[in-house]
């Protein structure tokens, strides 16, 4: 993973089909980055846990050659045709991360913010510490109430998983919940 990401942000990889576009072929683009798990110092877990002096580092790589956006603020730059001189990024982060007190500040010290798809407990366990990416600009969005497959239920059971996550964010963020929701596992199908 860390190779194909840093091969997509150097131009080498591309996964739209149009191999090895160079950087400035990238502006008017939204590059989505999806982090998953922060750690101490060591890599760990299935997909590999990042540690947060790498967080801290590819920030500061994104910074230079980038302009780092919000998901919502990227969306809307591409659907108005915005070009700049850089490629636009967005970090998202899905609720496998620890809650390590470092990310906003390392967010907010490199002019970055975060979409973040959390599940209702993390929410309900811990207000404060979402609303300090709130607080930056970010936003913290659905990513269901107990990380379950989705294909596994029924509609309705779709309906009160996804927006059971967004009424508890609204409810644990002064009635604020993003507009963005991210499916557990990248599981869904045509009731979703």
């Amino acid at each position: 993973f860390k190779y194909a990401t840093k091969a997509l942000l150097h131009g080498a990889l591309d996964f739209s089909g149009v191999p090895r576009r160079r950087r400035h072929e990238l502006r008017g683009h939204l590059i989505i980055l999806t982090y998953h798990s922060f750690s101490g110092a060591r890599p760990r877990g299935l997909f590999g846990s990042l540690p947060v002096r790498q967080f801290e580092r590819h920030l500061g790589f994104l910074r230079d050659r980038f302009e780092l956006v919000s998901l919502a603020q990227g969306l809307e730059n591409i659907g108005a045709g915005l070009v700049r001189d850089k490629p636009f990024v967005a970090v998202t982060i899905d609720d496998g991360f620890e809650r390590d007190p470092r990310i906003p500040d390392l967010l907010a010290e490199h002019g970055a913010t975060a979409t973040l798809f959390i599940v209702a407990s993390a929410v309900r366990d811990d207000p404060a510490y979402f609303q300090r990416f709130v607080d930056l600009g970010g936003t913290v969005n659905s990513h269901t109430i107990r990380h379950i497959h989705l294909k596994a239920l029924d509609y309705r059971g779709q309906v009160r998983e996804i927006c059971g996550g967004a009424k508890a964010i609204a409810e644990a963020e002064n009635g604020v919940s993003g507009p963005f929701f991210r499916p557990p596992y990248g599981e869904w199908n045509s009731d979703t």
